[in-house]
């Protein structure tokens, strides 16, 4: 009797793509978020490498951010890093209140489900 490659039963592995847990772990990043990783991440000067795992972006998408944030006058290229300007510090500050407000507004959300279910529970008894 030959062994199969494949368990008979379904294997769930902790850190499997199938698995719920990493699932919620690796939600797609907003554009504002990774843009948001690329400013704190240059605020005293960075090197691209260095960057590019602080962000943990790719290669392509990193050099698509930095050039799109050199170009708008956010990040400024010197020498062999990158660094913060004060448009893109001003910029970083509205972003992480931004991401603040979010989260209350997502809070509020959360609460507000959890009243109207327990109505909607009350109505069908």
């Amino acid at each position: 009797m030959g062994c199969s490659p494949h368990p008979p039963w379904p294997v769930m592995l902790w850190n499997s793509p199938m698995s719920p847990r990493r699932k919620n772990e690796m939600r797609k990043r907003l554009r504002t978020e990774i843009i948001m990783n690329v400013l704190e991440a240059s605020n005293s000067g960075i090197k691209k490498t260095r960057l590019m795992y602080a962000t943990n972006l790719s290669y392509q998408l990193l050099v698509k951010y930095t050039k799109m944030l050199v170009d708008s006058g956010f990040l400024m290229y010197e020498g062999d890093l990158y660094y913060l300007t004060e448009k893109g510090s001003r910029l970083l500050s509205k972003l992480k209140q931004y991401g603040e407000l979010r989260t209350m507004v997502n809070q509020v959300r959360s609460e507000l489900d959890k009243e109207y279910e327990s109505v909607l529970s009350l109505k069908s008894r």
